[in-house]
């Protein structure tokens, strides 16, 4: 198995054919877009991951397996805030954050119980922050949005 042509251990092996059977229809592609170390969305009942490949063996498990567990959330039925307006702007940025709190929890608590724990850290357009950072962030977000609209 090499997804995107990148080799990957057994053990990453063995949890992509468990997740897999529960997401059934998926393609991967490279290269997500701005920052971000990968992203997953559903298209006509076709779960797309887009994942960076110019990473470390360990580090492309690790955000791939991040990235099937999002492909789970999905499959589950979990919600999701998406804006309506471009992907740069304020508004959608906010929403971004706004539906990573929920689900990067969630996949960083499943994360845990497998080998591709990827810290206690949320990646956040490629950065590592902290909980708390993120939720200051998150607020600085809104605070500034409501400002520029006043």
């Amino acid at each position: 198995m090499k997804p995107l042509n990148k080799s990957v251990s057994k053990q990453f092996e063995s949890f992509y054919n468990n997740i897999v059977d529960r997401i059934g229809a998926h393609k991967f592609y490279k290269d997500p877009p701005g920052e971000q170390l990968g992203t997953c969305r559903l298209e006509n009942g076709v779960v797309i991951i887009r994942l960076r490949t110019d990473m470390s063996k360990p580090r492309f498990e690790q955000n791939a397996a991040h990235e099937l567990l999002h492909a789970l959330q999905i499959k589950e039925g979990w919600p999701t805030i998406k804006s309506r307006l471009p992907d740069e702007s304020i508004i959608a940025q906010i929403a971004s954050m706004l539906a990573s709190m929920v689900l990067d929890l969630n996949v960083e608590d499943r994360l845990k119980q497998t080998s591709f724990d990827s810290t206690p850290a949320i990646t956040s357009r490629g950065r590592n922050v902290s909980l708390k950072r993120y939720f200051f962030r998150v607020s600085v977000l809104v605070v500034y949005h409501w400002r520029r609209v006043e």
